[in-house]
């Protein structure tokens, strides 16, 4: 676990929809508990700062921080993907977007290539990108944002050659993350879930932690199709299903754990206030 992807995980896990607002000695109680040293969380927050990802503001002495608009709203497309209970449903329509970044420009291109994956779009080549889902108006602000200028986007029925199966098997590799899917089911999950609500408040952290860490990483393999495209034996739906009912029953332990962070960072804060830190 790396210490930027664990503040991602994080924030958008107990501060996204929740809190909104940490203080730096919050969030590093709570990387610390993680395994991150006091110096890496603050070197990686205020590179955030620099980066224009973080926005801070001074509220009753103290100096707080959240994530810029842009950031909330990319962050949120994924917890709402990963927090997901209902399968998505499918008009029959498929979505297509074109677009061209200039071959100097290498970094944007791996760039949008990694976002359009974390969205759901799978690729066919050459800069054509594919999806069953409504998900064009998210992608083409995205590309307004980065600065990304020639864009074509239509949606419209999949009329052949081949089945809509040989499409998506064009455009990604379900076997591969099925594998996947099953390796976190027996090896990350499980064991999670026999230990369940019993854990104590820092381990019951540490486990949510990790266990949304690892799913994160799907995002960026199972574009989240609909069930009519999907192997009948997919695992992802039931993966899914599980880490949730597992999420809700430590709810109950984690959230005082959080909230007991956010105190202790609360009382550092206004002492180094005092003392003019």
């Amino acid at each position: 676990m790396k210490v930027k992807p664990a503040f991602y995980t994080v924030y958008g896990e107990f501060y996204l929809h929740r809190r909104e607002r940490f203080t730096l000695p919050e969030m590093t109680a709570l990387l610390g508990t993680l395994g991150f040293g006091e110096a890496a969380v603050r070197s990686a927050l205020f590179r955030l700062l620099r980066e224009g990802q973080l926005e801070g503001e001074r509220q009753g002495g103290r100096r707080r921080y959240r994530l810029a608009a842009d950031a909330r709203e990319w962050l949120a497309a994924g917890v709402a993907r990963v927090h997901a209970e209902d399968e998505p449903t499918w008009d029959g329509r498929w979505r297509i977007l074109l677009y061209s970044v200039p071959e100097a420009e290498r970094a944007l291109r791996d760039r949008m290539r990694r976002e359009l994956a974390w969205l759901g779009f799978g690729s066919l080549g050459q800069g054509a990108w594919i999806s069953p889902l409504p998900l064009l108006p998210t992608m083409i602000r995205r590309l307004e944002q980065v600065g990304v200028g020639r864009t074509v986007a239509f949606e419209g029925e999949w009329r052949g050659p081949g089945s809509a199966q040989e499409l998506v098997a064009s455009a990604w590799d379900l076997e591969a993350v099925a594998a996947r899917y099953r390796l976190f089911l027996h090896q990350d999950l499980g064991p999670a879930e026999v230990r369940g609500a019993a854990m104590p408040g820092a381990e019951a952290f540490r486990t949510w932690v990790s266990l949304v860490y690892e799913y994160r990483k799907f995002l960026h393999l199972d574009p989240g199709l609909p069930k009519e495209l999907l192997p009948k034996d997919w695992p992802g739906g039931e993966v899914r299903r599980r880490l949730l009912a597992l999420l809700r029953s430590l709810d109950p332990v984690v959230e005082p754990f959080v909230e007991q962070a956010r105190e202790v960072g609360a009382s550092e804060a206004a002492f180094a206030s005092g003392h003019g830190g």
